[in-house]
């Protein structure tokens, strides 16, 4: 199969090529193994466009991340505030963030690292 090139004979990487299939994710593909893109390129889909779907998605989980990270850094802001103003001290928000790290820590064990 002949790749589309640009003047200078460059591969255009990411761009449709005529009689190629393309790597369309789906929720799931991919796993937890981080071998989707390898899995497709394997199956007979095109090697740029399965990279670029999977860049795509990582670069969308980055985000989605930095977003959530950036909202929390705003609410611990506002427990502190309002635990101040109700007790004068900031102990009730302590332990709101220890039960919440302990909350997220069963809940990555549960999802990433229980052995199956």
């Amino acid at each position: 199969m002949a790749l589309a090139v640009d003047q200078g004979g460059v591969p255009l990487q990411g761009q449709h090529q005529p009689g190629q299939r393309h790597f369309a994710p789906r929720r799931g593909d991919g796993g937890r193994d981080g071998r989707g893109a390898r899995r497709a390129v394997a199956a007979g889909v095109d090697r740029a466009g399965a990279e670029a779907a999977a860049r795509r998605r990582s670069a969308a989980l980055i985000g989605l991340a930095g977003a959530v990270g950036a909202f929390g850094g705003v609410l611990v802001n506002l427990a502190f505030r309002q635990t101040f103003q109700a007790s004068g001290n900031g102990d009730a928000a302590y332990l709101g963030f220890l039960a919440a790290y302990l909350l997220c820590s069963v809940l990555t064990w549960a999802v990433w690292l229980r052995r199956r």
